[in-house]
């Protein structure tokens, strides 16, 4: 049973679960990317990547650390964007059952 929505609440007419997953993806992705490298070049954020590596698994401050690091942000990206239009779409009654 969807939970019907106020008017206005989530109104994306053109919004694709698969589509926004894979724009939010490449978005999280590019922002892993130019944090390891702003941190790799400059060490400016390099704690911060120290710290994300110890949950992202191979992400670091070297070459293959920033390509493993763009593969985790296009996952959690893909997952998160993919859940947040699904789910708006339920509560909309949108959603196929």
């Amino acid at each position: 049973m969807a939970v019907k929505a106020e008017p206005g609440f989530c109104t994306m007419q053109c919004a694709r679960p698969l589509s926004f997953g894979i724009a939010t993806g490449i978005v999280v992705a590019l922002f892993m990317f130019i944090l390891g490298a702003v941190a790799m070049f400059s060490g400016i954020g390099k704690e911060l990547v120290l710290t994300m590596s110890t949950f992202y698994i191979g992400y670091g401050t070297t070459l293959l650390g920033l390509l493993i690091g763009i593969g985790w942000g296009f996952l959690e990206g893909f997952f998160c964007g993919y859940l947040i239009i699904w789910i708006c779409m339920k509560l909309n009654g949108r959603g196929k059952s």
